[in-house]
């Protein structure tokens, strides 16, 4: 990578670092891995060795950071059971409430984001929550534009009956 890549790689990392927190999370919830995965993902961006074109640096970043959450969620599977206690200190490390109106409705939405295969999550999250165009989508998820396009709308239907 040429210094002038790698110049606006790290400008690109430091601006955007919410968004790669978001996208992160959304893969583990939890905020401590979220954190592991972004490092990981600046350590392997940061000394690659190959070309990248500077045009491309937010989409290719973003691959590598979804990638990373992925292995991470391949080397670590295991289900894990929240306590009630557990379940407080998370409510109360996103400061929500129960009684925050918004509170079910992200509640419901979450819990039906997560019976979507990871693919059409992911889809969703990306399109809708990090607000990237579907060519973007395409390019970080190394799909087909049309794939894409189709797994999105199919996806969309699917929450709407889970929702429903």
């Amino acid at each position: 990578m040429n210094t002038d890549t790698r110049k606006k790689l790290e400008e690109y990392i430091l601006s955007e670092r919410e968004k790669h927190y978001r996208i992160a999370w959304s893969h583990v919830k939890n905020k401590e891995d979220a954190l592991d995965i972004i490092q990981d993902s600046i350590y392997k961006a940061l000394s690659y060795k190959g070309d990248v074109n500077a045009e491309h640096i937010e989409t290719w970043f973003c691959s590598v950071l979804i990638n990373t959450a992925r292995d991470y969620l391949r080397k670590n599977a295991k289900l894990t059971v929240l306590e009630e206690s557990q379940l407080a200190q998370q409510i109360e490390k996103n400061s929500v409430t129960p009684m925050d109106s918004n509170f079910e409705e992200r509640d419901m939405l979450n819990s039906a984001l997560e019976k979507l295969s990871d693919g059409e999550r992911e889809i969703i999250i990306l399109r809708y929550f990090e607000n990237m165009e579907l060519g973007e989508v395409a390019e970080i998820t190394t799909k087909n534009l049309s794939t894409v396009k189709s797994t999105l709308y199919r996806s969309l239907r699917k929450l709407r009956a889970i929702l429903q």
